[in-house]
């Protein structure tokens, strides 16, 4: 052989395998709240410049109709509501967090069970068929049959020719 490394390439070449196609992701790589930082606690967070915070901050009264006003309800101090709008703001900003969050593993809940549905697939491809479960039980009892058939035919065709 002149070319033994064009024979062992042709060879090789046989051995190849195809690569698996991958699913594109579902979730733009530019989206990843995983990432983000969370926001900061309103009760630890500073208040805004221009609120006075003094030792009384969450301080809530209630009032009754005739005491400072005509109507009742309650009275709080102006850092207790600085206080209550982050809150609030804080809520928001969690909220569409978890929203968020919701969508990214809701995209990979469907690759994860698209992936199961193409594995369970291939495996139910790979299964044997009826065929090639019984084959060799379907080829040996034909086998014996025609084995016997002869036989017998042929002991009825020497027992024809030969004669009593």
């Amino acid at each position: 052989m002149k070319h033994p490394a064009a024979l062992l390439m042709v060879v090789c070449m046989g051995c190849a395998t195809v690569q698996a196609a991958v699913p594109p992701p579902m979730v733009a790589e530019s989206r990843r709240p995983e990432l983000r930082e969370m926001p900061q606690s309103p009760r630890d967070e500073a208040l805004p410049e221009g609120i006075p915070t003094n030792p009384g901050e969450a301080a809530v009264d209630p009032i009754e109709a005739g005491e400072a006003s005509p109507r009742s309800g309650i009275l709080i101090s102006e850092a207790r509501a600085a206080r209550d709008a982050l809150f609030r703001v804080r809520y928001t900003e969690l909220r569409r967090t978890y929203e968020a969050d919701r969508q990214v593993w809701t995209a990979h809940r469907s690759l994860y069970e698209e992936q199961i549905r193409r594995d369970r697939e291939a495996l139910e491809e790979a299964q044997p068929d009826w065929w090639e479960r019984h084959d060799g039980t379907v080829v040996g009892v034909v086998a014996f049959l025609a084995g016997a058939a002869l036989t017998v035919g042929l002991a009825a065709a020497i027992d024809k020719t030969v004669g009593p």
